[in-house]
């Protein structure tokens, strides 16, 4: 494997949120669809990030960094398509980091 540096915005940017194209506040349950302000849990393990909570810019959240490799960023909610396939997808556009936890030194 060839080693990449990249800012937290360029990996986080296009990640898949759902696979319909809209995501729901993981507070409020509200239909979050394209263009709505978010803000987005992400894990980092082993060099690869996940999803694992999206809320709307109105809900108060509690946002505790759960542990090393964990970041909050603000974004928007996009929508990505295959033609190939006549399918959509919500997905991260323009990420900004809010807060984060150093990763472990393994990863």
């Amino acid at each position: 494997m060839i080693p990449v540096r990249a800012t937290l915005t360029q990996l986080a940017t296009g990640l898949r949120l759902a696979d319909d194209a809209h995501v729901d506040c993981d507070d409020c349950g509200d239909t979050l669809r394209d263009g709505a302000s978010i803000v987005v849990r992400l894990t980092n393990e082993r060099r690869h990030w996940s999803v694992d909570g999206i809320f709307c810019d109105d809900c108060d959240s509690t946002r505790t960094l759960d542990g090393p490799g964990t970041t909050y960023v603000a974004a928007r909610v996009g929508v990505t398509s295959d033609g190939a396939t006549q399918s959509r997808w919500a997905c991260l556009v323009d990420p900004g980091p809010i807060a984060a936890t150093r990763r472990r030194p393994d990863d």
